[in-house]
């Protein structure tokens, strides 16, 4: 029996030792497995990392194109309102010179009217004058009367001291103008 206790206990430690390499080996391969694991793992991470990165620049490229197209379009949108704003001004300054102008053409105008109007009543009061003068007169002084139409006149004068100053003298219509 001494035997066969040696021998059992031979084969239960060889069992063992058996059962031991074998647990070994698992682990081994457990640990192989793991480590196979975590570099895939990590071969997965790194390709997303790359792929995140290369992502993330064709981002800032996109947006560095955007970029530079919206500064394209300021300066373009720059450049066609300072040409309107050229146009305005030119315009503004044609509708102030037509102003102007008009203005003048109307001072002109009211001018060239006065002045006709001032001549013919001039020429108005001139024929009367000779009119009235025809028929009025003083025998006795030899003092000849005119008319005088009514209205606003400045009378006076420097020559002599008796007819300063130079004043404005207003005259009501009267019968003498109906005698015309």
């Amino acid at each position: 029996m001494a035997y066969d206790k040696s021998e059992r206990q031979e084969s239960v430690e060889a069992l063992v030792e058996a059962f031991k390499q074998q647990e070994q080996t698992h682990r081994k391969e457990a640990k192989e497995k793991e480590k196979k694991k975590a570099r895939e793992k990590m071969k997965k991470e790194h390709k997303r990392q790359q792929q995140a990165a290369e992502v993330e620049r064709e981002q800032r490229i996109a947006e560095s194109q955007k970029r530079r197209e919206v500064e394209a379009q300021l300066v373009k949108e720059r450049a066609i309102r300072e040409t309107l704003e050229e146009q305005l001004a030119k315009h503004r300054a044609e509708i102030e010179q037509e102003a102007r102008l008009k203005k003048r053409a109307k001072e002109h105008a009211h001018k060239t009217q006065v002045q006709a109007e001032k001549q013919h009543r001039e020429e108005m009061c001139s024929r009367q004058a000779s009119e009235v003068k025809k028929r009025l007169g003083d025998a006795y002084t030899g003092m000849e009367f005119i008319g005088i139409p009514g209205g606003k006149f400045m009378m006076g004068g420097d020559e002599h001291k008796q007819e300063r100053p130079i004043h404005e003298v207003t005259i009501k219509p009267s019968n003498w103008e109906n005698m015309q």
